[in-house]
């Protein structure tokens, strides 16, 4: 039997994990958000927003962010999930080292030369200096606001991280540093809704902290 195969066809179990692992965001159906319908809508709004990127065509893999989009979560099959506002600095590293030591592992499970592709993506996005990382990055954070701010217009999340969360949309940290009138056009969006849903929650009793708008 082909060992190169044979190891693809085991790793389909690691990669079925991330259809359980659950993320701190609810649906707007009420079920708990899990990895593979995070990752899925990420290479969603890759695909939409990469024609409007400036030169898409030749400064941007437009490719590349698709298939680092695939794997960006990958280790959390194994590692697991920690919501960001759970992320203190201790935490932040005992979370790295489980990640790093997992992609290795994924890396010597595999069959070269998918192994190493794997390993190189993730690595890229998790040193976050090139463009396609910074993309890829900016529009993880993006994608798990949008879904945050839909459950129950956005009440417990406020909760645990109003303040951060609105001074990374006003500072527009979420943008990464990327210039980009399509990521700035939907970063106003996001602090427009963002505004517009705790005003709501105030309104309506929903959260009882208060968030600088």
């Amino acid at each position: 039997m082909n060992d190169t195969a044979q190891k693809i066809y085991r790793f389909m179990d690691t990669v079925e994990k991330l259809c359980y692992v659950e993320r701190f965001t609810i649906m707007q159906n009420g079920a708990r958000e899990h990895d593979s319908d995070h990752i899925m809508k990420l290479m969603f709004m890759i695909l939409m927003v990469t024609p409007y990127l400036k030169n898409p065509g030749g400064g941007v893999d437009a490719q590349k962010m698709l298939e680092m989009a695939l794997v960006h979560d990958l280790v959390e099959a194994d590692a697991g999930d920690v919501p960001m506002f759970q992320q203190t600095d201790e935490v932040k590293a005992q979370k790295k080292a489980r990640e790093l030591e997992t992609i290795q592992k994924y890396k010597t499970e595999l069959p070269a030369p998918i192994g190493q592709k794997i390993y190189d993506l993730f690595m890229e996005f998790e040193a976050v200096d090139t463009i396609e990382s910074k993309i890829v990055r900016a529009f993880d954070r993006f994608e798990s606001n949008i879904q945050c701010l839909k459950e129950n217009h956005g009440a417990r999340y406020w909760q645990y991280a109003g303040h951060s969360i609105m001074k990374a949309l006003r500072t527009k940290e979420l943008n990464i540093g990327i210039d980009e009138t399509i990521i700035n056009e939907l970063s106003e969006i996001q602090l427009k809704n963002a505004i517009k849903n705790i005003e709501y929650c105030k309104e309506n009793g929903l959260i009882d902290k208060k968030i600088d708008l």
